[in-house]
């Protein structure tokens, strides 16, 4: 037996190319959204509570005086307030200063980008390197 095929089938038809023109580079749009958002200056301090700002300043003040438990006890309660990158910064710092390697390395991860030079000169003067 033969099987002829259907005679109703049509053959696909292939497109035929179409000539395009060169797309010209696009300029950028005034009315995106995100040209009217001004980025963050690098290195701008954060807005922070004055009560916080001062928790930290005298945090600082006894870390300088190698007062760990009073600087502790600064930061903390700043914490408790507003938790902010300068805050770890100095709690590190702290750590470092105890010779508390483990807590050093634990606060580390939470210290900001532009803290860490600083934090880690700091903690290596108490030979911690973080």
């Amino acid at each position: 037996m033969v099987v002829a095929p259907p005679e109703d089938v049509k053959q696909p038809v292939e497109p035929e190319p179409q000539q395009t023109q060169p797309e010209e580079p696009r300029q950028p749009t005034t009315d995106s959204p995100t040209a009217n958002v001004k980025p963050k200056p690098r290195g701008a301090p954060e807005s922070m509570p004055d009560s916080v700002r001062e928790d930290l300043v005298a945090a600082q003040k006894a870390l300088d005086a190698s007062n760990t438990a009073e600087a502790l006890r600064h930061i903390r309660r700043s914490q408790r307030t507003k938790i902010t990158g300068l805050s770890f910064s100095l709690l590190t710092r702290v750590y470092c200063q105890q010779h508390d390697l483990a807590n050093a390395r634990a606060q580390w991860t939470r210290v900001p980008a532009t803290e860490r030079p600083r934090v880690r000169q700091y903690c290596s003067q108490y030979d911690i390197d973080l």
